[in-house]
């Protein structure tokens, strides 16, 4: 719907249309990107699939490999 709004202000020449439908596609764009990067407690499976015990500077060290897995709502990963 926004490109066709756009396409018809860019048609009329209306400037201050324009810049309201950019500014409305960028807040858009920033909506779906967060939703993709929330993770729900409810969708998400976290495992801890190894470790590395290391010693840095005279202190011990521990370092995990942590994946995380988004599930849809039948309870299987997404992937992609």
């Amino acid at each position: 719907m926004l490109e066709a709004l756009s396409r018809k202000a860019d048609l009329t020449g209306d400037v201050a249309e324009l810049r309201l439908l950019s500014c409305s596609k960028a807040s858009l764009a920033k909506e779906i990107r967060e939703k993709e990067n929330h993770l729900d407690p409810d969708h998400t499976c976290i495992f801890i699939s190894s470790s590395v015990t290391t010693e840095m500077e005279r202190k011990h060290v521990v370092c995990y490999l942590i994946e995380v897995q988004q599930l849809n709502p039948d309870s299987k990963p997404i992937f992609g």
